[in-house]
């Protein structure tokens, strides 16, 4: 048994060497005697499973509902929380509501514009178009 070995059965088997198989325990057992590295494995195994053992249930205090509720809503008058909705936060991280309001507002009217134009040229020529088709596969042709 080699260091590797020893840690994967430390970790399937627990640092009490009386659960594991025979041929493992006792090739673990002499892995101990000659390895140091081995023993100080074991040893940090060891502490820590009686660590755990030793470590009880704490219930939560009472106050910890009125804590998590007190977190949430300071965090939502921080700015950091829902405080106005996908949208917001947006235009939030833009670089302020008023400015970026302004900007979706002349990006929506010129999606408009494009759109009315490309249906009016195209309405002009009598040809139908696939908007789809225009917008992602377009080579010059159409217009």
């Amino acid at each position: 048994m080699n260091v590797a070995r020893f840690r994967e059965n430390l970790l399937i088997y627990g640092a009490n060497l009386m659960t594991w198989p025979d041929d493992e325990r006792i090739a673990a057992e002499a892995l101990l005697r000659d390895s140091a590295e081995a023993a100080s494995v074991y040893s940090e195994e060891v502490g820590f499973e009686s660590m755990l053992c030793q470590r009880r249930y704490e219930p939560p205090k009472d106050d910890l509902v009125e804590r998590i509720i007190t977190a949430a809503t300071a965090t939502c008058r921080d700015g950091h929380g829902d405080s106005g909705g996908f949208v917001a936060e947006i235009l939030a991280y833009l670089g302020g509501q008023r400015l970026s309001f302004g900007v979706v507002v002349a990006a929506v009217a010129v999606i408009l514009i494009v759109g009315f134009v490309i249906g009016y040229v195209n309405q002009l020529q009598g040809q139908t178009v696939n908007v789809t088709d225009l917008m992602f596969d377009y080579t010059g042709e159409i217009l």
